[in-house]
């Protein structure tokens, strides 16, 4: 299931960025991209796997999940502090993941799935 997610999420992540990038207004000066250890579509991954995992907090997911049995598939993971730092980076990463949810929800079988919230700690 995790590989399946990834593959939808990343293509939806290139599509968007995609858009993002031509109508971002830029103030003429060349800026350094430098990208992050995760890219966008890993974090989205983790956080929509995190709502079919069974965890109560996301936490426990990533603490006890994610680090302990998910490195192979992530090979850049980053501790928690600095994947939530990550996650605020991408300020509107809930409202993507949201966006993904319901583009699938109409076409597939994640209707009736129920999805919990992740905690601010």
């Amino acid at each position: 299931m995790l590989l399946e997610l990834f593959y939808e999420i990343d293509n939806f992540c290139k599509a968007f960025l995609r858009s993002w990038k031509k109508f971002q207004i830029t103030n003429g000066l060349a800026k350094r991209i430098k990208p992050g250890s995760l890219c966008l579509s890993e974090i989205m991954t983790i956080v929509m796997h995190f709502h079919f995992s069974g965890f109560r907090t996301f936490k426990d997911y990533y603490l006890k999940h994610v680090c302990q049995n998910l490195k192979r598939e992530f090979p850049e993971l980053v501790n928690y502090t600095r994947f939530v730092e990550l996650m605020s980076g991408w300020r509107y990463c809930q409202k993507l993941c949201s966006e993904f949810i319901l583009k699938k929800a109409s076409s597939q079988k994640l209707i009736g799935q129920s999805f919990g919230f992740f905690d601010a700690q």
